[in-house]
């Protein structure tokens, strides 16, 4: 069921793909991580986490951007899974009032 595989690479985009490693990887976005994205093609890893200089604010029940808040500190601190985690509990809550 469903679509059968097949290679979708052209003799074009496979010119660009092998013109983009041979000058390492650039044009390259990713940032925080290491080694160098702009000195090699990875495979990459992130950065140590550094403190930031945030100016904290106040996040309740109120706060129109409460769930943006609560998944950005948890994405920062324990990772994907959690976020998914808080997400179902803020709409589970929702419902329920």
């Amino acid at each position: 069921m469903g679509f059968v595989a097949e290679d979708l690479t052209t003799n074009r985009s496979l010119n660009i793909f092998s013109q983009w490693l041979k000058g390492n990887c650039q044009p390259n976005y990713r940032k925080n991580v290491t080694p160098d994205p702009s000195k090699s093609c990875g495979p990459y890893r992130p950065e140590a986490i550094q403190a930031q200089n945030k100016r904290e604010r106040p996040v309740n029940i109120h706060s129109h951007d409460t769930i943006v808040e609560l998944e950005t500190l948890l994405l920062s601190v324990q990772g994907p899974m959690q976020t998914v985690r808080l997400v179902l509990l803020q709409q589970q809550a929702m419902e329920t009032s």
